[in-house]
């Protein structure tokens, strides 16, 4: 299987999270997720072979090919700006259905 490839911007210290509908290749049948789970999102470091976290996905894992995935702004603060760690989403069966980069920003609060 070829994953997918999609790189998102995620900010330092902030909750990042993002709704995911697989898609069979080429068509719009979201992937039936029936006993794949649980799966997995990594976060690699750039360039070393060293896994940073990972972050939480859930899903109901049924035909309609739906994951969230979140990380908590603790994992996120653990991020250096300006790098792009890698990521890789993976089946139980460690099937890889999605890899990027994530390319870290600087996040500002809003004043209290």
């Amino acid at each position: 299987m070829t994953p997918a490839n999609h790189n998102f911007d995620i900010f330092k210290g902030a909750k990042w999270g993002h709704t995911l509908t697989l898609k069979v290749s080429g068509t719009q049948t979201p992937v039936d997720l029936t006993g794949l789970g649980p799966f997995v999102l990594t976060v690699k470091h750039p360039t070393r072979d060293e896994v940073l976290f990972n972050a939480t996905v859930t899903s109901d894992y049924d035909d309609t090919g739906i994951l969230a995935v979140a990380i908590s702004s603790t994992q996120s603060d653990t991020l250096t700006i300006g790098t792009k760690p890698r990521y890789g989403l993976r089946d139980a069966e460690n099937n890889p259905y999605m890899t990027g980069l994530l390319n870290v920003k600087y996040f500002a609060p809003d004043p209290s």
